[in-house]
């Protein structure tokens, strides 16, 4: 019997993940976009909300939430504005 290797590329499919780690290094829940999905503001903020803050809320409770929309690199964040 003579063995044989096949070559093949099979384009694989994509899929989009949001991933969070807090400073005390809790790691959210994975978040997937599937492909095909446009992340536009909407969809973001809907993930934001009804995924990552009811997550930060539950292992953080009284901890504020800070935004970072503003763009400032997190060193740059003290005295923003909360959420």
């Amino acid at each position: 019997m003579e063995l044989k290797t096949v070559f093949g590329r099979q384009k694989l499919p994509s899929v989009m993940v949001w991933a969070g780690v807090t400073s005390d290094v809790k790691k959210a829940p994975l978040n997937f976009v599937n492909k095909g999905v446009k992340l536009d503001q909407a969809v973001y903020l809907y993930l934001l909300s009804e995924e990552v803050v009811i997550w930060v809320q539950r292992e953080h409770p009284t901890t504020p939430l800070v935004s970072s929309k503003m763009g400032l690199r997190p060193h740059q964040q003290i005295g923003s504005k909360l959420m």
